[in-house]
């Protein structure tokens, strides 16, 4: 084979190389290698190529979670602290019975709930008796919850006390359930504990309520809800 023919066959195979070469660099400089991703500690993120950063959904833990608190529940623990307890309320729903002279007192307050709510079938009141100034007659403390009548603020609470025949109230108030006697007085009565919500969950307070001579008025709200529990405010 002549000198000349081997250095065509030289300059070939060197030409088919350089092809072959640039054709692998083409085609890794279209088809990158995917990067690797780690965890990213720092207070920045990593964003793929070619895309956005997809939200991570991290799994929750519910045994970790703390359980909801129960106001209800709260309210009696607080309140016992104070040496008060709660009063216990029936439902009333008849003008028969023990607090059958008191419902008839919301007959107007029924009507209303039939218009508010005509699919409703119950009209319940809840009511409770305890003797706050001693003198052997009981006194009446209602939570008027009938179907439409409650609010943000709660239902209306009544407090009668008896005159003659008949019923006078002494008290009225917006609040919830919560209802406590205490073990202080202020003019031979004892004075009163509701649960009063303001305009959020986080205000909701318990309010005592005392005795001035001839009805009930506030005087000083005694415990703050702080999403957990009660704790003293005075």
């Amino acid at each position: 084979m002549k000198i000349q023919q081997i250095i065509t066959i030289l300059i070939a195979l060197l030409i088919v190389v350089l092809i072959i070469g640039a054709g692998v660099f083409l085609w890794m400089f279209l088809h990158p290698a995917p990067i690797a991703q780690t965890n990213n500690t720092g207070t920045g993120s990593q964003t793929p190529i070619g895309g956005t950063n997809p939200t991570q959904v991290v799994p929750s833990n519910t045994s970790n979670q703390t359980p909801t608190a129960d106001p209800v529940k709260e309210f009696d623990v607080f309140v016992s602290t104070m040496g008060a307890k709660r009063l216990a309320l029936a439902p009333v729903s008849t003008t028969t019975g023990t607090f059958g002279d008191i419902y008839k007192l919301y007959v107007g307050d029924i009507a209303l709930s039939k218009k508010i709510q005509p699919g409703a079938v119950m009209f319940t009141i809840h009511a409770g008796s305890i003797d706050l100034n001693g003198d052997g007659v009981g006194e009446v403390v209602v939570y008027d919850d009938m179907p439409g009548l409650c609010g943000s603020g709660g239902c209306t609470i009544d407090v009668y006390k008896k005159k003659g025949s008949g019923w006078e109230n002494i008290l009225t108030t917006l609040g919830y359930e919560g209802v406590a006697v205490s073990n202080t007085k202020a003019l031979g009565f004892s004075n009163l504990l509701f649960t009063v919500r303001g305009e959020s969950a986080s205000e909701t307070t318990i309010q005592q309520y005392v005795w001035g001579g001839a009805a009930y008025g506030p005087d000083k709200a005694v415990g703050v809800w702080d999403g957990s529990a009660y704790r003293a405010s005075f």
